[in-house]
């Protein structure tokens, strides 16, 4: 029995974790760099993510680093949430639906989420394996269509981004409520070892559809994105209305409903491109590259070097928008170079505190 909850929550975090990222960052790097930008992407995430359950250890230091920073992991679950309306918005202009119809299934999907987050853990389980088997079977389906990958920039210039992915995946599942919320009532932190080996097809499938996605999304496709994307937004929906306090729920619904208008403002803009959603959907990236690492390695340092190191997160963002969105690749290595000075510094003068007792 032990097993097959391992097994279950296993799934459940390959669900979790399949989200607007890997759904279609590699689908960016591939048409930019070819399967190098792939590998840039998909190797750190996998062992970062895995490591999580490993590096954290016990169900015990998980609910102590939830209780101590609760208040940064829900702006991460906030931040996704905003981030996947924005992806389905995306997707849905980028096919030329039209605003009412995008502005009616995003209240929809308001509501959905609404009532899906008081499932309890059990259903929750039972959509990850539902969810999971019919983005294998749309994956499945995809494997006979023929693919053709055209490259427009040298493979060898995803190696720049190398630093700033690994940043990123190694870091950002600390903040991640679902990964601890598996880590503290699945069985066995051995979950962590099925989420590395059934997350690898689910990120399979964003290269076999990589040459679809932006002309025309097959049914099964719309499933795939449809499931994981749904069941993503309601385990953050669900995580993150368990740690909000009664008296913050006002303010916290009210910064989702700000972000939320924000994202749905960006329809307004004139002249809507593929490359004006591309590129907006890249600029997230500096919660996750950049921002959200930094947070972490704030919770590390004394306080004296805090106006430092948010001058370093201001420092870095525009070398960001040069190197990951203008395509001059090799700049994302400052913010990376910038981060990993103050991972060092950390290491170094940290705080006793963040090391949890086991």
């Amino acid at each position: 029995m032990n097993k097959l909850s391992t097994l279950s929550w296993g799934l459940y975090l390959s669900s979790s974790w399949t989200w607007c990222i890997g759904m279609f960052l590699p689908v960016i790097l591939l048409h930019r760099y070819g399967w190098a930008g792939y590998l840039v992407f998909a190797v750190p995430n996998v062992i970062g993510c895995t490591a999580f359950g490993y590096v954290m250890g016990s169900a015990e230091r998980s609910r102590q680093f939830v209780a101590r920073y609760s208040t940064v992991l829900m702006a991460f679950s906030l931040i996704t949430l905003v981030f996947h309306f924005f992806f389905v918005l995306m997707l849905l202009r980028i096919h030329e639906v039209g605003l009412a119809l995008c502005l009616l299934l995003i209240a929809a999907l308001v509501v959905l989420l609404n009532l899906l987050k008081r499932l309890s853990d059990r259903c929750f389980l039972l959509m990850a394996i539902l969810v999971y088997a019919i983005s294998l079977v749309a994956g499945s389906a995809l494997l006979e269509t023929e693919q053709v990958l055209q490259t427009t920039k040298p493979w060898y210039e995803a190696l720049y981004l190398l630093p700033l992915t690994s940043i990123g995946f190694l870091l950002c599942p600390y903040f991640d409520l679902s990964f601890h919320k598996a880590l503290q009532f699945a069985p066995s932190k051995h979950c962590f070892a099925v989420f590395g080996i059934t997350f690898i097809p689910l990120i399979l499938i964003t290269a076999l559809y990589q040459d679809l996605i932006l002309a025309v999304v097959p049914v099964g496709v719309m499933l795939h994105l449809g499931g994981q994307a749904l069941f993503s937004m309601s385990v953050h929906a669900k995580e993150l209305s368990a740690q909000v306090e009664l008296a913050e729920r006002t303010r916290v619904r009210n910064v989702f409903l700000g972000l939320l208008a924000v994202v749905c403002a960006m329809m307004l803009w004139p002249n809507q491109t593929t490359q004006y959603w591309v590129d907006n959907y890249l600029r997230f990236f500096v919660f996750y590259g950049v921002l959200f690492p930094c947070l972490l390695i704030a919770m590390a340092v004394k306080k004296k070097y805090y106006p430092m190191l948010a001058a370093s997160v201001v420092l870095a963002i525009p070398f960001l928008e040069f190197g990951v969105i203008a395509r001059f690749a090799y700049l994302a290595i400052v913010p990376a170079i910038i981060i990993m000075c103050w991972g060092w510094l950390a290491l170094v003068k940290g705080k006793p505190k963040l090391r949890l007792r086991p």
